[in-house]
């Protein structure tokens, strides 16, 4: 071995002298190995960038208006960050007066590549003489499966119902991946 090659060799450690080059590619490798670690570990302090996301739900509740416990299932459709899929929620329900109150409990939403899961609060205001309903809450992702496995965030709800059956709430969230 004469030349360049026992020079580069001669500067690796022991364990990486193979003859036929073995040691020396090997020993590239972990380099660039090291490096690509390096860029990787440098953007990955804490957090990614925050997603702005909205959401339309389109609910139906299947246990009746003016119950301890309420119950929805439905549709999401959402900016293309999550896109559709369906939820189903489920709460307790706190009356601050015959027609205002709120609603407290998790959800769970479901898409093509994973899930959302988390829980929520949101106030309603019932008009007496139409039975309509407003709604303007808060909602907080507490993770995910699949695609979303590291998902965090917060948002808000805000939406309506013309019989407290079928409601349309939109949800603007801002979601963190971990």
């Amino acid at each position: 071995m004469k030349g360049w090659a026992h020079a580069l060799r001669s500067q690796l450690p022991p364990s990486h002298r193979r003859r036929g080059g073995g040691g020396v590619r090997r020993h590239a490798a972990r380099g660039q190995r090291a490096r690509r670690g390096a860029r990787h570990a440098a953007g990955s302090e804490g957090a990614h960038v925050a997603q702005k996301v909205s959401c339309t739900i389109e609910l139906i509740a299947v246990k009746p208006p003016r119950t301890l416990y309420a119950e929805n299932f439905g549709t999401l459709a959402c900016t293309p960050t999550l896109g559709k899929g369906v939820q189903h929620d489920s709460s307790f329900v706190t009356p601050t007066g015959r027609f205002a109150g709120s609603f407290t409990g998790p959800y769970q939403q479901f898409f093509e590549v994973g899930t959302l899961y988390g829980h929520f609060t949101i106030n309603y205001v019932t008009d007496p003489t139409t039975l309509a309903v407003t709604y303007d809450g808060t909602i907080n992702i507490d993770g995910g499966t699949g695609k979303y496995k590291n998902y965090r965030g917060s948002g808000t709800l805000k939406g309506g119902s013309p019989d407290a059956i079928r409601s349309t709430i939109t949800e603007d969230l801002t979601l963190t991946h971990k």
